[in-house]
């Protein structure tokens, strides 16, 4: 099913975000809800504090689209990080840890579903992703305390290789969480810290 591409600005993923309707919904349905605010709200921040693109969306890019053969629910990353052609898997997360980094987060997929989904990385009806399918996850951190969400604008941040996420029970998939430890090894407190990582990403990383 195919709708017509309507344009917004970014003024419109921020409304999003501060939505009173979707701010009161329960952790679940507020992840589903602004999943694709944050894409857009990462990416429009990092590009404008390190005032050049470094992050794409490749479905937005006609070249990239063929080179990558991209399609929905297909390559399992959100961004293409241009310096290094690095793919970036985006996702956030809702926590309640003493920190944002304290307690692990889960990074499994429900929705896809393919041939490679058979078996051991379709355990309990969940989705693994497959370590080859992106290079880092950049997980968006949003502390709850005292029953609030922290404001989108004091998100914390995690870039994690999807190397470091590999199964050793189950070789070439994901873990189906992130260990809070490679949160607290990987974190950038804020966009600005995590704009200077992705400016200074290594092609050999």
């Amino acid at each position: 099913m195919k709708i017509n591409n309507l344009t917004f600005t970014y003024e419109d993923v921020v409304s999003a975000l501060e939505n009173p309707f979707i701010r009161s919904l329960s952790p679940l349905e507020y992840g589903k809800a602004v999943q694709t605010a944050v894409e857009e709200f990462v990416t429009f921040n990092v590009n404008s504090i390190a005032q050049e693109n470094i992050l794409v969306d490749v479905s937005k890019d006609s070249e990239l689209l063929v080179e990558y053969n991209y399609s929905n629910n297909g390559p399992g990353f959100d961004r293409l990080h241009i310096p290094t052609r690095k793919k970036i898997q985006i996702k956030l997360r809702q926590v309640d840890g003493l920190t944002p980094y304290t307690k692990q987060v889960h990074f499994e997929n429900t929705r896809r579903h393919s041939e490679k989904n058979n078996n051991k990385s379709a355990e309990s009806g969940h989705i693994r992703y497959s370590v080859s399918e992106f290079d880092y996850v950049l997980v968006v951190l949003c502390h709850i305390q005292n029953g609030e969400r922290k404001h989108y604008k004091d998100w914390s941040y995690a870039l994690v290789k999807s190397s470091e996420l590999e199964d050793v029970n189950n070789k070439g998939y994901c873990l189906p969480h992130v260990p809070s430890y490679l949160l607290s090894e990987n974190k950038y407190d804020n966009i600005y810290m995590l704009t200077n990582k992705l400016k200074n990403l290594e092609n050999v990383e």
